[in-house]
Parts: C-alpha cells; sequence; structure tokens
C-alpha cells in the first residue's frame, strides 16, 4: 500500500488534530528558545553592565514633603529677618535734649538720632581735630578725608598727637563673649587706674583693630556704637562696656600751675607725669583721688549730674614734656561723652551765670578749636582761642 493510499485511509479529523499537535510543539520549541535568549541576554547585561547607582534621591512624598518646603520656607524667612531688619533703638531719651549724630561717612555710619544746628562737623567736634586745619571750621562739615576723621581721633599720626587704643572689655582676646556687666566693668577699670596703668593690664581683652590720634578730647553725647566703628572693631554689638585709652607726651606753653576741668560719660580719668590727677566717673570715685572743686555749667547740667572736675594741680615747665594718660569709656550703653579743658592758676577767666570760668579746650595744635557750640546743650562753655599746648605721640611711660 503506498502512502497516499494510508494517508487516504487515515479520517480527516486525524490527520487535523496531527496537524495541530505538530504546530503547537513547533510553537512550543520557539517559545522556550524565547526564553532561553532572553534570560540569557539579561543575565550578561547585569552581569557586566552592573545599574548606576543613582546620584539623587528623590524625596518622600505626601505630607512629610510638604512639611519639609514649609519649614525650609520659616527657615528662610528667619534668616532674611536677622540679615535685613535693624536692631531695636532702647534708648532712653531726656526731654528737651538733642542727641549729636556722626555725619555720612564710609567708615563711620551715622546714627539715627537728631542733630542739633550748631554742631561741628566730625572734623571739629571730634577727638583730634584741628590737625593740619582738616576739621570743618563752619559748624557744619561732615567730617571729610575719605572717612580720616572721627569723634575719637584720626587715622594718620602726624606726631602731635596723643595716641588712642580701644578695649572691648567684654570680649576676650578671641572676640568671645566673657559674660561682663557694668559692676564688673566699674570694678576692671579702676583696678586698671590703682594699679599702675599696666600696658598689659587690657591685653586680655579685645582690642581695636587700628589706633586714632588725637590733639584734643572734646565731643558731645554720641552712640556708644561709634566707639568700636572709629577704631576698626567690627563688634559694635552689643554696645557699651569699653574704655579708649589715650597716650602721649605735652608740654605746656607757659610754665606754671595748672588743673584739667573734665568729665565724661561714663568714665573720665587722667594721669599726668606718673600720678592720677583726676578721678571722675559717673558710677563714683573708686581711687581715693578727690577733684579741688566741680563745675556745673547749666545748660549742660541738664544731663551731666556729677558736674565738671577739677583735677589736682600740676605744676609745668614750658619747653619740658610730661608724660600724660587719658581713659575714657562707655559703662551702660547707649550714650557717651567726653570733654577736657584745662585752667591756669592766676589767669582770669570769663564767668557764666552761675559764676563758672569758661575755660580754653586743651588741645594740641595752633588751629582754631572747631568743637561743638560753646554753652549749647552738647557742650559746656569754653573759651574760642585759648593757649596751644604742644604734644607728640611718644608713648608714655606707666608705674606711679
Amino acid at each position: 500500500m503506498s502512502y497516499s493510499q494510508q494517508r487516504a485511509d487515515v479520517p480527516w479529523w486525524k490527520r487535523t488534530w496531527a496537524k495541530i499537535v505538530a504546530a503547537k510543539i513547533f510553537l512550543l520549541s520557539i517559545l522556550v528558545h524565547f526564553l532561553f535568549f532572553t534570560g540569557a541576554t539579561v543575565w550578561v547585561v547585569q552581569t557586566i553592565f552592573p545599574p548606576a547607582k543613582p546620584l539623587f534621591k528623590g524625596g518622600e512624598a505626601g505630607a512629610n514633603h510638604n512639611t519639609r518646603n514649609l519649614e525650609h520656607k520659616v527657615q528662610m524667612a528667619k534668616k532674611r529677618n536677622t540679615m535685613s531688619a535693624p536692631v531695636p533703638n532702647k534708648r532712653v531719651m531726656t526731654s528737651g535734649l538733642s542727641k549729636v549724630s556722626l555725619p555720612s561717612m564710609p567708615a563711620m555710619p551715622k546714627t539715627d538720632d537728631e542733630t542739633p544746628g550748631k554742631i561741628a562737623g566730625m572734623g571739629g567736634a571730634g577727638v583730634g581735630i584741628g590737625t593740619g586745619g582738616g576739621g570743618m571750621g563752619n559748624g557744619s562739615g561732615s567730617g571729610g578725608g575719605g572717612g580720616n576723621f572721627t569723634f575719637f581721633g584720626i587715622r594718620d599720626n602726624k606726631g602731635d598727637s596723643l595716641v588712642g587704643q580701644f578695649y572691648d572689655l567684654k570680649r576676650n582676646r578671641n572676640h568671645q563673649m566673657n559674660g561682663m556687666n557694668p559692676d564688673q566693668y566699674a570694678d576692671v577699670v579702676s583696678k586698671f587706674v590703682k594699679g599702675g596703668w599696666s600696658d598689659n593690664y587690657f591685653e586680655k581683652y579685645l582690642k581695636g583693630f587700628r589706633k586714632l590720634y588725637a590733639t584734643q578730647i572734646f565731643f558731645p553725647r554720641i552712640d556708644s556704637h561709634e566707639g568700636p566703628k572709629a577704631f576698626g572693631s567690627d563688634y559694635a554689638e552689643p554696645p557699651g562696656l569699653w574704655v579708649a585709652l589715650y597716650k602721649g607726651e605735652v608740654s605746656a606753653p607757659e610754665s606754671g600751675v595748672y588743673h584739667f576741668v573734665a568729665g565724661g560719660d561714663d568714665i573720665m580719668y587722667i594721669k599726668f607725669h606718673g600720678r592720677v590727677v583726676l578721678d571722675h566717673c559717673l558710677y563714683g570715685n573708686k581711687t581715693g583721688v578727690n577733684p579741688q572743686g566741680v563745675y556745673k555749667y547749666p545748660v549742660f547740667s541738664k544731663y551731666v549730674n556729677n558736674g565738671f572736675a577739677k583735677s589736682l594741680s600740676i605744676n609745668v615747665t614750658a619747653g619740658e614734656y610730661y608724660p600724660i594718660e587719658i581713659l575714657i569709656g562707655d559703662q551702660v550703653p547707649l550714650d557717651m561723652w567726653a570733654f577736657v579743658m584745662i585752667e591756669k592758676d592766676g589767669v582770669q577767666y570769663k564767668k557764666d551765670g552761675n559764676g563758672n570760668p569758661i575755660l580754653p579746650i586743651f588741645r594740641l595744635t595752633g588751629d582754631k578749636a572747631h568743637a561743638p557750640a560753646s554753652g549749647g546743650e552738647a557742650s559746656p562753655p569754653y573759651m574760642e582761642d585759648g593757649p596751644v599746648w604742644k604734644g607728640r605721640s611718644a608713648p608714655a611711660k606707666s608705674g606711679l
């Protein structure tokens, strides 16, 4: 029987079924091979090329993500407020008294207070003004000098000045706060004065980053922040609890017996030729050096309750130089001022309505003194043209 005859004897449905089975086997074979090659490919890729680590992690979704966004906004808002918000002014003002502020200068930002119309510019009202005629003579100048002039002196040493050095007693040499308070401040300063004015006494405190050179100490009530700013310190906050120490040598224009007449907020000490001759501080006398008199100028005494002290006598010879040191500073913020005048025995001075002498400013240059208006609220009355002492920046010798 031939193959054709045998095939004809097989029922058609068996032949159809055989075809279906054969097709399934073929498809199954294809599927198995496909899966084999796919698996092999995946294995090779994962083995030779491992998946790279993600560079960024996605944040958690939902409430946690929203919370972090809110916290971030709050933190940024606090930072902006900290950087831009002005420091609140906590000054307690007395009625009827104008404040004096620094003029606008790159090195000396001005305060927010009102400026009396008769106050001299910073070239005159400040310490050391008159050197080379740099101060403002008409009482309305801005100080000029590209920030060279300050209330505490000038930056250029012309050789005829007292050398001023700033110390922030509330910070140590590493700029850290040390817990200093006003009572401790008074004790530290008085110990310095009674201990011989040692050059090393203040070395543990933060020192000003530059020295200033002064030919007079005669400036009105100003914001305490201006002290550290003038001496180049970036640590004006919190205000107060600092001192400025001036040293040099001076020579009188005439021989005779003299007295310093001075006052300051909050401290005023003068040491001349090796001895303390004046102690006149708002926190009281702690050295036992009592003044030989006190002048209370009526207008200015509205905010000076202890007046201007007359120092112990100093006997000098014209042409000879004597070491001098003057210590000023601010104990309780936010205001401070300092005035130093000179009185000679035997000279008949004009007097104010209360019998107080109108004295010359203690100054070391021949230029006309540029100072706050005489007898105004910003200063005691003073002699417009008084004797001029000579000065030089040689360091004063410490020790009693």
